[in-house]
């Protein structure tokens, strides 16, 4: 009994929807009946009317739409760059340590040294060797450091570097 019904209730939904399709699609779409528009006394006016009624379409209205002069909101655009002026900034004053061990111990040995000075430095190591570079400009830590390095039997150089 329940999938009589629900095949009715579904019948009926479909008999709706195609005449709802039926209706927009042939009934709206005669807006003047055939046999008024012949045996009318004004059929030229009928028809002009039917053909302005056709013509009277949304694609129609959109064509009939005149261009606006419209102007953009701002006028003047202006972009902001953030120009790179460390290459005019003045260079700063480093020192290169060059020491004449490469091995784990001399370079253990090198960080303990620097670490107890308390000084900023960079280890960076290539394929030749390890290039450090030791941010002060204090010759008198620097010989410090050297004389520390020399407990360890660790001999070394300065270089001056301008970076």
């Amino acid at each position: 009994m329940k999938r009589y019904a629900f095949f009715s209730v579904l019948l009926f939904l479909f008999l709706l929807l195609f005449s709802s399709i039926v209706y927009v699609f042939y009934v709206s779409r005669l807006e003047v009946p055939v046999f008024q528009s012949i045996f009318d006394e004004n059929t030229d006016e009928n028809t002009s009317q039917v053909v302005l009624r056709k013509l009277n379409t949304w694609q129609d209205k959109f064509l009939s739409i005149k261009p606006k002069d419209y102007s953009p909101a701002v006028e003047t655009f202006s972009m902001l760059f953030d120009v790179d002026t460390s290459a005019l900034q003045e260079k700063s004053k480093f020192y290169q340590l060059i020491i004449d061990k490469n091995d784990i111990y001399s370079l253990f040995c090198l960080k303990q040294t620097l670490n107890s000075f308390d000084i900023k430095y960079s280890i960076i190591r290539n394929l030749d060797g390890t290039d450090i570079f030791l941010d002060t400009d204090n010759k008198i830590l620097l010989e410090q450091i050297q004389k520390a390095l020399l407990v360890y039997d660790i001999n070394t150089q300065l270089k001056e570097i301008w970076l």
